[in-house]
């Protein structure tokens, strides 16, 4: 860990201290800039189940 992430995180520590806000939310990521998740979690191991099963399981005719 970097000096510049390590001040970062203890400045971050010590604004939300002064909040009152709870050690759990001290301890998470800050919000990034971006844009938001495309699939939710549960969609993603849907698509790996998928990707992993026979195509008969599906119905799914293999073409190429």
């Amino acid at each position: 860990m970097s000096k510049e992430m390590s001040r970062r995180w203890r400045g971050r520590w010590l604004e939300l201290s002064q909040r009152n806000g709870a050690v759990e939310d001290r301890l998470q990521d800050a919000p990034r800039a971006g844009a938001p998740a495309t699939f939710t979690l549960e969609q993603i191991t849907q698509r790996y189940a998928l990707d992993c099963s026979p195509p008969e399981q599906y119905v799914r005719p293999i073409r190429h």
